[in-house]
């Protein structure tokens, strides 16, 4: 959705990830400033501006800061069946190094112990989009029934799309979000754009360029610099990346996270007005 509203000759939504709002969650990289975060719209012109971030959604405080900045703001918020979405944010994880334990099973096992900040993986990973901490705590993660309600209850315009009315029929659901921020709803971007499953080749490699990316010396180079170096760094993770297929889950696993949302689902379904009885279905 990101590719295709930067598309869009009347939206302007700058880099994705940038989590200006969400002070509660414990990124590792410095906050963003004021000044940063309003110098990311100085090219919007008229058009239509917005802010692509994930962990808004989680954040117990995302939804009151945006509403002091902009009380009139129209949120749209993305959900996918939580087991699907959980094992594709572990992949994602182990991808940037954020998650130390490949075994999704044990991750989610390790849950309990992450939320009180043991076994935390000490990540190099410390650019703009980089996860907060509270990214391993995946059940919270995917509890979206007390999240789609904080935005309710803060905001009159709130547009939820599903993963799977994606999958049914991009191009009327990106018509729906176009008409909902009130953009021109027949501009047609290309809808073949798409997010594989990636895996690092070397996570020794990863790492070696992480801390070069990221790390000390980073801030004594200017802005110029910094960004050739982002580029080369960026073409040397490419290199160090490939596409592959997702591991299936593993049956008992798909049912524990079924049985453990089913509540969820269930009052979502209420608050969506939409049947989610396939989202309580393991595979």
């Amino acid at each position: 959705m990101y590719e295709w509203l930067s598309a869009h000759p009347e939206v302007f939504v700058p880099v994705k990830e940038i989590h200006y709002f969400g002070a509660d969650l414990s990124h590792r990289r410095p906050p963003v400033s004021a000044e940063r975060y309003a110098g990311l719209f100085r090219d919007a012109g008229n058009r239509i501006t917005g802010d692509v971030a994930v962990w808004y959604l989680m954040s117990e405080t995302a939804a009151d800061e945006i509403r002091a900045y902009n009380p009139d703001a129209r949120i749209i918020i993305m959900l996918r069946k939580p087991h699907e979405m959980l094992h594709s944010l572990h992949s994602q994880l182990v991808y940037s190094g954020d998650e130390d334990i490949e075994d999704f099973g044990q991750a989610l096992d390790a849950e309990a112990d992450r939320s009180v900040g043991q076994r935390i993986p000490k990540s190099t990973h410390a650019g703009l989009e980089a996860p907060p901490q509270e990214c391993l705590q995946y059940t919270r993660v995917a509890s979206y029934a007390d999240q789609v309600e904080r935005y309710n209850q803060r905001f009159k315009h709130v547009h939820v799309v599903l993963h799977d009315d994606i999958k049914a029929d991009a191009s009327a659901v990106y018509r729906s979000v176009l008409e909902f921020i009130g953009a021109d709803p027949s501009f047609v971007p290309d809808f073949s754009v798409v997010n594989p499953n990636t895996q690092v080749k070397s996570q020794a490699a990863r790492r070696l360029i992480q801390r070069l990316r990221f790390g000390p010396l980073r801030s004594a180079f200017p802005g110029p610099i910094r960004s050739v170096g982002r580029m080369v760094f960026e073409g040397l993770q490419s290199f160090n990346t490939e596409a592959v297929e997702r591991q299936a889950m593993e049956p008992e696993v798909s049912r524990r996270l079924v049985g453990e949302f089913e509540s969820d689902i269930a009052r979502l379904s209420t608050m969506l007005n939409r049947d989610l009885t396939e989202w309580s279905s393991a595979p």
